[in-house]
């Protein structure tokens, strides 16, 4: 190893105490002006001779172990410690050196050559009396001169390795790089340009933002363009815009498969309608996903439009702030296609009619996934009468649906079945017949004040009560009567294929639904309790049945007899994960907001010992004694925890999960008690845990950029707000 690297060595203690004694002797027989002259010249060697070796030696072990950004801060603080002193400056040379900075490296060296201490070393001009400062100056010197020596011919040696490698480790290494290098990359010479232009995985998916490299990317799109599969617009800059939309419209987008515009680049689009138009019309033989999101209120692209020039679509999103033009059948008539490709449509609008649900319905049989966001309850009917049995979700007001599956991530998911003979595929056949339709149903009020209500959308969810796999119904509660209505003119409402249910605060609703899920189900898996008035019958249900995998409670002000079922069936979870079929019970839990989760809760919760991943949020009524211990009981099962807004978290209980083998993510969110201090102790532990690989700090105010660069060495992936 070369030995100019190495930190500088610790002083014998002697020079102190020969500073220290001339400081006495100065004290009892000296004047004031010799006084501060002898403990200025003490300072200068507790910081040499002290602070600044222990920061050189960070510095070193830092650079050592691939901390380049460490290094370099404790480099920096010898310099503002001690500016006239070279060691800092050396330091900070050999960090640039190391990572192959040599020109940032020769700089730093020149720096320090100019300063006045070096000047009087180099011209000899040294006091006889100096001693061991004397040596330790020429040290430095020779130092000094050997590591800028070495960053020259370092310079002089540069290796193109994207001239030299075989074109097929370049292409493995540019799709790496961040894009601000790309940039930069096709700036170095032409061989750098052709080669990252050239590098299809480079440009495979791109996002065009607000930053400057985004507007140099912009001027090199002609020859970018051809490889670009997925594209994401998200800049107001019109040149910017208008580039990607012209390249588009040219056809020069032979790849592209799916584009998003957001609201910034649509914010005018009076100008740019045509063009638009007339380039997704050039890429419709290879477009399958366009989201839009106009912020135009003379909106001058409508749905209309979008459907008629991408007819190879199949996964639409339009979101839209002004009144959605009608959607006709006649407005279609140029589709020649009767079995046109859309399976995914998402409208956001003011005003979305009845007559545009049913062209949609009508002329899309193959859609698969609906969700229909600003619309009043005229467009039920549409819905009830004209959704085919291809159609899977359902997604009325809300945007929180989730997306559809694939077909090959559906047969994936499906058990591998033992060969059948002719009579068994015939039922089956029947049988799938008899569970087709609406698998999700989503139904809200939206925020437009126009209220819908539950017996208006009811005949949608029994007409599909074979099929419906997850409901979540947050409308206009039944009223008595229209109970009664329902019971008599809807038998047999069971839902014997659930898997996911949500219960909102619709105390009748939510009798209907539990009363219409068999007790000899074995299918549900997953529950979420938001808002409920009062959840202890579901709690009831769930002891009678098979034990869940996830289960979420949001915001719920409970009395004790609601407290004491939910202890009852964590109990019960409790007992299921440690007998031999523990594998089946929970899994998950998410428990939010409210006083129905105290120190109790938690220590039952801490028993179930299938738990993988918990989600703690607001709670009012739990302890930082009740914290830790549940930390503790579950110290080794866990994989995934977030904790937000828990002023009961402190840096005890942060530093309890560094020890844990399993834990792979942590969330971090408001919590004010947390400090460096916490984060630290939970980095440190986690030598002992190398699988911790995501941790998210947000609105924790006490935590320091500083605390959080070293998180992020230690950390593959961590997220900071």
């Amino acid at each position: 190893m070369n030995k100019s690297i190495l930190p500088i060595q610790p002083t014998h203690l002697g020079l102190f105490e020969q500073r220290f004694q001339q400081i006495q002797n100065t004290l009892n027989n000296g004047t004031h002006h010799q006084l501060i002259q002898d403990v200025t010249t003490a300072i200068d060697d507790v910081f040499q001779s002290q602070l600044l070796v222990l920061l050189d030696i960070r510095a070193y072990a830092h650079a050592m172990q691939g901390h380049y950004k460490l290094a370099c801060t404790d480099a920096q603080q010898m310099i503002e410690y001690a500016p006239r002193v070279p060691t800092g400056y050396i330091r900070q040379g050999i960090i640039y050196s190391m990572y192959g900075r040599q020109t940032q490296a020769i700089e730093i060296f020149d720096r320090c050559l100019e300063l006045p201490v070096v000047n009087y070393i180099s011209d000899r001009k040294l006091n006889k009396d100096s001693g061991q400062q004397q040596l330790q100056n020429e040290n430095d010197m020779e130092r000094l001169l050997a590591c800028k020596n070495e960053a020259i011919l370092l310079n002089q040696k540069r290796v193109d390795f994207i001239a030299q490698l075989p074109i097929e480790i370049i292409n493995d290494i540019i799709p790496l790089l961040p894009k601000s290098t790309k940039v930069s990359c096709m700036r170095v010479s032409k061989i750098y340009c052709y080669r990252t232009l050239n590098c299809a995985g480079a440009w495979k998916t791109l996002s065009a933002n607000e930053s400057r490299e985004d507007s140099q990317i912009a001027v090199m799109m002609e020859s970018i363009s051809g490889h670009i599969e997925k594209l994401r617009i998200n800049t107001p800059n019109k040149a910017v815009c208008s580039k990607y939309l012209q390249c588009m419209r040219n056809g020069l987008f032979k790849r592209i498969r799916s584009l998003t515009m957001t609201g910034c680049c649509t914010g005018d689009l009076r100008s740019s309608a045509f063009v638009l138009s007339t380039a997704l019309w050039q890429a419709r033989s290879t477009l399958r996903y366009f989201e839009i999101h106009i912020d135009d209120d003379f909106n001058k692209v409508t749905l209309t439009d979008i459907l008629l020039v991408c007819s190879n679509i199949t996964d639409l999103t339009y979101i839209a702030h002004n009144t959605l033009v009608d959607l006709r059948d006649q407005d279609l008539i140029g589709l020649h296609n009767e079995n046109l490709p859309l399976a995914s449509l998402e409208v956001k609008s003011s005003n979305i009619t009845k007559q545009t649900v049913k062209t949609i319905l009508q002329r899309y049989i193959q859609l698969r996934r609906l969700v229909i966001n600003g619309c009043d309850s005229s467009v039920i009917d549409s819905i009830d009468q004209y959704a085919t049995e291809n159609l899977e979700i359902l997604g009325y007001n809300t945007r929180n649906v989730p997306t559809l599956q694939s077909q090959q991530q559906q047969q994936l998911s499906l058990p591998p079945s033992p060969p059948l003979d002719d009579y068994t595929q015939n039922q089956d056949i029947k049988q799938m017949d008899v569970t087709r339709g609406l698998r999700k149903i989503i139904a809200m009020n939206n925020d437009q004040g126009r209220m819908v209500h539950t017996s208006t959308f009811f005949p949608i969810i029994y007409k599909n009560r074979k099929s419906i796999e997850t409901i979540s119904i947050s409308l206009t509660d039944l009223i008595r009567d229209e109970v009664q209505d329902i019971n008599s003119a809807y038998p047999d409402f069971r839902l014997n294929r659930l898997t996911d249910i949500t219960f909102w605060p619709t105390p009748r609703l939510q009798r209907l639904l539990l009363q219409s899920i068999p007790s000899t189900i074995t299918t549900l898996k997953h529950v979420t309790i938001r808002y409920s008035e009062d959840a202890s019958d579901i709690y009831r249900m769930l002891l009678r049945l098979p034990p869940l995998e996830t289960l979420r409670i949001l915001s719920v002000d409970t009395t004790g007899l609601e407290k004491q079922c939910l202890v009852e069936l964590f109990e019960r979870y409790a007992q299921l994960s440690e007998s031999s079929h523990g594998s089946v019970s929970l899994k998950t839990v998410s428990l939010w907001h409210g006083d129905l989760v105290d120190d109790t809760v938690l220590s039952v919760l801490g028993d179930i010992k299938t738990l993988h991943h918990v989600t703690l949020w607001d709670l009012h009524s739990v302890t930082t004694q009740g914290l830790q211990d549940l930390m503790k009981k579950l110290y080794n099962q866990l994989t995934c925890i977030d904790i937000k807004a828990m002023s009961a978290v402190t840096d005890i209980v942060v530093a309890e999960l560094g020890g844990s083998d399993t834990l792979t993510t942590i969330g971090l969110d408001g919590l004010p008690k947390v400090t460096n201090q916490g984060i630290r102790a939970l980095i440190d532990k986690k030598v002992s845990n190398p699988k911790l690989s995501s941790l998210t700090i947000t609105n924790c105010s006490s935590v320091t950029d500083e605390c959080i660069q070293y998180v992020k060495h230690k950390v593959d992936a961590v997220v900071h707000g």
